[in-house]
């Protein structure tokens, strides 16, 4: 093995960074249901099927506790964390002439 030299220095905190955070971003999507896999596809940008198996696999929680069915249905208020992918907050819903459901997300 080799060693290497390393050096450090002393520093303020007020000269320290923090890292950059992601702006939270509106979506808008439509939906036929408003099930945990088909809202949680939409506004994470990946597959229902992809996103059906997170939640079994139980990287995803509803309002901080863990589901494991992909079928959960959500309401209006409800929060969904997918494992660090990021959080969305159903923010309305609201059905469509053709009886589908307007959803508002709010994606951290």
């Amino acid at each position: 093995m080799r060693t290497v030299s390393v050096r450090f220095e002393a520093r303020p905190l007020n000269t320290l960074q923090l890292p950059a955070r992601r702006q939270p971003r509106q979506i808008q999507v439509v939906e036929a249901s408003m099930r945990l896999d088909a809202v949680g596809s939409a506004g994470f940008g990946v597959s229902r099927n992809r996103m059906a198996d997170a939640i079994r696999q139980g990287l995803v929680r509803l309002n901080w506790q863990p589901v494991s069915s992909p079928s959960k249905e959500l309401a209006p208020g409800d929060r969904v964390q997918w494992h660090s992918r990021g959080e969305l907050e159903i923010q309305a819903a609201s059905p469509t002439q053709r009886g589908r459901i307007r959803i508002g997300l709010l994606r951290r």
